[in-house]
């Protein structure tokens, strides 16, 4: 998704979309096709094992299904400007046909709630406060949490425009996933037809997906006409910025019995931590019992135990050993090898004085210096996304959160702040006592669309 442009070369961007589509198309159906020939010759299901189990993940998946399209819900409001109403009203397109276009039946949420039913999940209406409460089992967080991102990007259609548009290209694209769940639902006789239908209307043909694509084209070349190269070049950024938001949500639950198992982080984890193991690997036949009168315990273990040789050639034991002495305090202080006790009795008038070479105590000082470094934490910068995709001149900035997004207002909203113009240019008799009188009473999210 990734790619760069720059001057005249915006033109890449329709080039690149369009091809993006049937490769991405073509990667999902030969993957599909290798899954379809693995389970001809054998294979176990990929998306659940049994009948229960498939009741269970189609009920855990309700929170997402129940907002189906939500990411558009306000996309195309009286208050969006008029330059880019070509664009959300065929985004809105979208979100008309997730709502069935009039037609109940064709609802996609009335469709998934007629399966509940059909698997008799015992779900209340998802838009009542039972629907959250504990006793429903609804406890996979990673469908809650899509379901959420969808309804946020939703309530700013104005400042996050290009962002929607590319989590809206993400999210109607076919996944591999779809296309199993139908497969094996079939298997087991539950009614695949919710699935059934994403998989047709959101076709990269004329469906969804086709769609999607060719708003974000006529987005940035609509930016492009209207303020420059450089601001398109902004929005397709942002465009990206949604497309992966929408890429990195996981929008179904595990099944607990094929849960991939997390694989082992490989150990040692760097360069230094190898130093570190071969240096107490090298004292460990030597040194564990010398430490047999030692109260000292790391994490539940004591020194003799962390040392025996034999378990200290486990690479996990290493590792263990390693994390738990990493916590150890006052013996390791994470950045801080002058204050670390551990190297205060390797040095001269301390216990360990000369069981350690130089070079051995040098890579442990430089492990411990190591441990307070911000590459060995997990970094979450808030300043990532506004650095990569900055506002776009093209954005209008919002001057009145009660205005733009009435669901944010908790009471009515006066038209004007000072009325006293208006009402002075009242005559009585005229039929201006309405607004001398009624004027706290207006709610400018209600008069804006008159």
């Amino acid at each position: 998704m990734q790619h760069q442009l720059c001057g005249g070369q915006l033109h890449a961007i329709e080039q690149h979309v369009r091809g993006y589509r049937p490769l991405r198309n073509r990667g999902c159906t030969d993957n599909y096709e290798a899954y379809i020939v693995c389970r001809r010759a054998g294979g176990n299901r990929e998306v659940f094992s049994t009948e229960q189990e498939a009741k269970w993940w189609l009920k855990q998946a309700a929170p997402v299904k129940y907002v189906d399209g939500a990411w558009l819900g306000h996309i195309n409001k009286t208050s969006t400007p008029f330059k880019h109403g070509h664009v959300t009203k065929n985004a809105w397109q979208v979100m008309s046909e997730e709502l069935g276009d009039g037609d109940l039946e064709k609802n996609h949420v009335y469709v998934y709630r007629e399966l509940m039913k059909e698997i008799d999940a015992g779900l209340p209406e998802a838009d009542s406060k039972d629907f959250i409460h504990p006793r429903h089992g609804l406890n996979e967080a990673r469908c809650w949490k899509a379901a959420m991102a969808q309804l946020l990007i939703s309530l700013f259609p104005h400042e996050f425009l290009p962002d929607a548009l590319g989590f809206n290209m993400a999210y109607e694209s076919l996944p591999l996933h779809l296309l199993k769940t139908v497969r094996e639902l079939r298997e087991l006789r539950l009614n695949p037809y919710y699935f059934e239908l994403h998989i047709s209307i959101d076709n990269g043909s004329s469906g969804h997906a086709a769609m999607a694509m060719e708003t974000v084209i006529d987005y940035i070349e609509s930016v492009r006409k209207d303020v420059g190269e450089e601001a398109a070049h902004i929005a397709w950024k942002r465009v990206q910025a949604g497309f992966v938001l929408a890429e990195g949500l996981p929008t179904t639950p595990e099944s607990p019995s094929l849960k991939k198992k997390p694989s082992q982080e490989p150990f040692p984890r760097n360069e230094i931590e190898a130093r570190v193991i071969e240096v107490f690997e090298a004292k460990a036949p030597v040194a564990h019992k010398i430490h047999c009168n030692s109260r000292l315990k790391i994490g539940r273990h004591s020194l003799v135990d962390w040392l025996e040789p034999n378990a200290f050639k486990n690479p996990q034991w290493q590792k263990n050993f390693l994390d738990e002495l990493s916590n150890c305090k006052p013996w390791i202080i994470k950045g801080s090898n002058q204050k670390s006790r551990l190297v205060k009795e390797m040095s001269w008038e301390g216990k360990m004085f000369g069981s350690f070479m130089q070079s051995e105590v040098e890579t442990l000082k430089a492990w411990i210096d190591s441990l307070d470094k911000p590459s060995n934490r997990p970094i979450v910068d808030p300043m990532i996304y506004f650095n990569f995709a900055p506002k776009s001149p093209t954005i209008p900035q919002t001057s009145c959160i009660l205005k733009d997004y009435p669901s944010f207002a908790r009471s009515p909203c006066n038209i004007v702040q000072n009325w006293e113009t208006a009402k002075g240019a009242a005559t009585p008799g005229t039929g201006n006592t309405f607004l001398q009188n009624n004027t706290n009473e207006l709610n400018l999210s209600r008069f804006l669309p008159l």
